[in-house]
């Protein structure tokens, strides 16, 4: 008797654990990630594969913990003036297939940013992710003499 109640509780925690695993590793791993600028109006695409041939190119590491590693590819920058770095990104999975992301970061020697935004994933056929804005949260921009 004993061993069957066992049995139950952990076949309902491993199938209540597997539930939220699910969605949640839906966006798990490294991604490249080439045209970032217009995030907060159109969303941006993770690529699975290093795309050929692009000048700007960066990639984003989503964590279990929910923590984005931002990791700035490009190999030289005309000017350094404006250009764009993430100091810190979070993510978590919320209702409804919809994901949270925050970000913290720069436009050297120009202004610092917060965001919070909700996107949706839609999968592609070349097999990349979507991500389609839904709503911006957060938008703060400082420029550094306003600081």
């Amino acid at each position: 008797m004993y061993t069957r109640i066992l049995s139950i509780i952990a076949i309902v925690l491993s199938c209540s654990c597997n539930t939220g695993t699910t969605q949640t590793n839906a966006l798990v791993g490294t991604y490249y990630v080439n045209d970032f600028y217009y995030y907060l109006e159109a969303g941006f695409e993770l690529k699975k594969e290093k795309p050929k041939n692009d000048f700007i190119l960066y990639t984003f590491n989503f964590k279990e913990n929910g923590e984005i590693v931002f990791k700035d590819l490009t190999k030289m920058y005309d000017c350094g003036n404006g250009v764009f770095s993430i100091d810190k990104g979070f993510w978590k999975a919320k209702e409804n297939g919809v994901y949270e992301l925050i970000f913290e970061g720069e436009y050297a020697l120009e202004s610092r940013f917060q965001t919070a935004s909700e996107y949706t994933i839609v999968p592609m056929k070349n097999g990349n992710l979507k991500m389609k804005l839904q709503k911006v949260l957060k938008n703060e921009k400082r420029s550094y003499w306003e600081l």
